[in-house]
């Protein structure tokens, strides 16, 4: 099972928020799905522990919730998942790449940014109000 397969994310997403980007390819590396995919893991399950707050889900099995989690797609105009999912990717490259301050900017940016989505269930492609999830991350400071 491909985790968050409906949200498409690659280089031109990442070099919008860091256009030196493939300045940090390593030898042999043609793109960047290692730190792309770990991103998307990392908010994949964000998004099912949120999923298993909400009482419209209450009973569910995991294998039932990885089922249901497979109709996930973004927002169609703000698209917050590409934006997450690119900001964890550039923390994880710059953290490879032993560029801990900068991972650290990434990181912050990608926690700041509201987890929108919806569950099309009923797979018409329509974000419908009973569908649309959003969580509200409680930022303190500055």
């Amino acid at each position: 099972m491909a985790i968050l397969a409906n949200i498409t994310v690659g280089t031109t997403q990442l070099q919008s928020i860091k256009p030196d980007i493939l300045a940090y390819l390593f030898d042999g590396q043609s793109d960047f799905s290692d730190a792309i995919q770990y991103a998307k893991d990392l908010v994949y399950l964000k998004i099912k522990s949120d999923v298993k707050m909400d009482s419209k889900y209450a009973g569910y099995t995991n294998a039932e919730l990885d089922t249901l989690l497979t109709k996930i797609k973004d927002l169609p105009e703000e698209t917050p998942l590409v934006k997450i999912i690119s900001n964890y990717a550039v923390a994880n490259i710059m953290r490879q790449n032993k560029e801990w301050d900068e991972a650290d900017i990434y990181e912050s940016q990608a926690e700041k940014i509201q987890l929108d989505y919806y569950i099309d269930e009923d797979s018409d492609s329509v974000v419908d109000d009973e569908e649309l999830q959003r969580t509200a991350n409680v930022v303190f400071g500055r």
